[in-house]
């Protein structure tokens, strides 16, 4: 189902790359219908974790690039990836597959807040890890799992360590429509929409 904001704009879903759905957001199939007068944001997910370097030579180059989402799970029990479905005597008759909202993912922002790109995302993305689990705070604890689960077997996090599931970019609709038949897309959920000019 299609969810909005408080504002009544589109919001984004991402799908695992490691779990199969009965159905996919194509909302990129939806461009044509959309008009050239707009621009958007669309969520991408990957069919498999990419490096930030392998986006970066997949992408098309006219096609804004704004952000990345990283793989924070373990992957290894599907069963924390799937809801249940029960029948009035409360035995479980179905699974589906979790898809993510836009507001539960972590990420990279390629911009900062004033909309400049910045010179070294990923590095930026890593301290701020670093920093948040040195501090008691309330999400102390959700930096040391993010830490943990991102850091590679030596203990330590680089950018080598960090694998993306999907992306968020931007564009008009023609810009945007280079991705339409790219493989490694596995879907794509269009966010908010707005006049070009």
């Amino acid at each position: 189902k299609q969810r909005y904001n408080e504002l009544g704009q589109r919001e984004m879903v991402f799908f695992y790359p490691f779990l199969q759905y009965n159905n996919y957001r194509r909302d990129l199939s939806l461009l044509d219908d959309i008009g050239q007068e707009k621009v958007m944001e669309v969520a991408l997910s990957f069919d498999k974790g990419y490096s930030f370097k392998e986006i970066i030579s997949m992408i098309p180059k006219d096609v804004t690039l704004s952000w990345l989402w990283v793989d924070d799970v373990n992957e290894e029990n599907v069963e924390d990836f799937q809801g249940k479905v029960h029948d009035e005597h409360n035995k479980i008759v179905d699974t589906y597959n979790f898809v993510r909202s836009e507001h539960t993912v972590y990420g990279v922002s390629l911009f900062d807040a004033n909309g400049d790109r910045q010179v070294d995302p990923i590095n930026y993305f890593i301290l701020n890890i670093e920093s948040g689990k040195q501090y008691k705070a309330r999400w102390q604890g959700e930096f040391n799992r993010l830490f943990t689960t991102l850091s590679g077997e030596d203990g330590k996090l680089t950018e080598d360590d960090l694998q993306y599931f999907g992306a968020v970019v931007t564009g008009d609709t023609q810009t945007l429509s280079q991705l339409t038949d790219l493989p490694f897309i596995k879907a794509s959920s269009i966010g908010v929409i707005t006049d070009k000019y």
